[in-house]
């Protein structure tokens, strides 16, 4: 028997990051972001480190169109047949979850309480909200697979009104997504514990979904090393967050990466 399980978390919580480290462990298969919209499947790898069809999305492609959604996630997208994997899922963000155009999904996890959760969160909401922005904007990626690629220099203005409302939106959905998921075992992980203790705090992932403490090597490389340096008016803003409820959300060491 093998574990099932999802990723949630919001866009820009180093979701990517993780479930690389997890797919590319023996005993687990993780597929990315699955649904981008209703009606569509993405992407699902297991042909390398990059983004892209894998070998067998034909077959699960055909799955989804001609099966029942519930049918579809228990015996083809969760499902495995290779006898070493004992965990199997993957990453369903709470922007998708609280989507109308996912409810099938939503309520599909919802209700399957034996499915396992690993709920990613950053601490540092201005470092999440700074990559949101980069992508939104289409400035630059923040992450690659290839370590020659080149650090963006873009610099950014942040508005208040927007940054708070994005802010409000992030942690009702953090708060949120516990509640519709409290029949379910949860491990709660910090991105920023992930950076500064892999061996741990992966371990204890692994831990959870009840494989060996094999601890691979990250295959994705961080294109914005310091977020405040490509902040225009950061002082505005620490004060701003300083004056605020996200006062301790917000980071206190500056050489942390996005």
């Amino acid at each position: 028997m093998y574990t099932r399980f999802f990723i949630t978390c919001a866009a820009r919580t180093g979701s990517t990051m993780l479930r690389y480290l997890l797919d590319g462990h023996p005993e687990i298969c993780c597929h990315g972001e699955v649904f981008v919209r209703k009606g569509l499947l993405r992407f699902i790898l297991r042909n390398g480190r990059s983004f892209g069809l894998s070998s067998g999305y034909k077959k699960f492609e055909e799955a989804f169109r001609q099966k029942p959604l519930t049918e579809f996630l228990s015996n083809e997208l969760l499902s495995t047949s290779n006898a070493q994997e004992r965990a199997v899922g993957f990453k369903f963000k709470t922007d998708e979850y609280f989507d109308s155009g996912y409810v099938e999904i939503a309520d599909y996890l919802r209700q399957r309480a034996d499915m396992k959760v690993i709920h990613l969160r950053r601490k540092d909401l201005l470092a999440q909200y700074v990559s949101y922005l980069f992508v939104q904007k289409k400035l630059n990626p923040t992450v690659s697979f290839d370590a020659s690629s080149e650090r963006s220099s873009k610099r950014i203005v942040i508005d208040k009104k927007l940054l708070f409302k994005y802010f409000d939106l992030i942690t009702e959905r953090e708060h949120k997504i516990e509640q519709e998921l409290l029949d379910h075992q949860i491990q709660r992980v910090w991105y920023e514990d992930l950076i500064e203790d892999k061996e741990i705090f992966l371990g204890e992932i692994l831990d959870f979904l009840g494989v060996q403490k094999i601890i691979t090597p990250s295959t994705t490389q961080k294109l914005i090393l310091n977020y405040q340096d490509h902040v225009t008016n950061l002082e505005e803003v620490l004060s701003w967050l300083s004056q605020s409820e996200y006062d301790k959300r917000i980071k206190d060491n500056s050489e942390r990466a996005i």
